[in-house]
């Protein structure tokens, strides 16, 4: 009986030279396209859509929420839009984060979106608010308003 080597004849070897650069080379590859996938992906999350409609804009707060703390932010309408919608994101990489609130807020003459935040981890997380803004409704085109004429006919 013979016994077993760990030996390789020339042409195997040569096959397992050949082999191993083109998986690292396949491995490195697929990390720069995953990355550029990814960062395209992040860019565009804050990217405004190119087709809203007329007189609404997205309006972005970015800020920091500390390690175990708390944080909040409010995106702000411009003046002469209202928000009618809106949300959170977050930039978080294993942490624990709490969205405690996220809701359209009148402060004051102000239409903003707030978005407040908790983090359970130990290292601070960059997160926002997002609002939608649209055109404000003047009292003469409401529908329903007292300066509405009915239509005679």
């Amino acid at each position: 009986m013979t016994k077993p080597t760990n030996r390789m004849n020339h042409w195997e070897l040569d096959r397992v030279h050949v082999a191993k650069p083109l998986v690292v080379v396949a491995l490195i590859a697929a990390t720069i396209a995953a990355s550029v996938l990814l960062s395209a992906l992040i860019i565009d999350a804050e990217a405004p859509p190119s087709e809203l409609p007329q007189g609404v804009e997205l309006v972005y707060k970015s800020f920091i929420v500390p390690a175990r703390g708390s944080a909040r932010g409010d995106a702000t309408c411009p003046v002469g839009t209202v928000v009618t919608g809106g949300g959170t994101y977050a930039n978080a990489v294993k942490a624990t984060l709490l969205v405690l609130d996220s809701k359209p807020v009148q402060d004051g003459a102000r239409s903003v979106w707030r978005a407040r935040f908790s983090n359970k981890s130990t290292r601070e997380v960059a997160v926002g608010s997002v609002a939608v803004c649209a055109a404000a409704a003047s009292p003469s085109n409401r529908r329903g308003s007292p300066r509405t004429k009915p239509a005679v006919g």
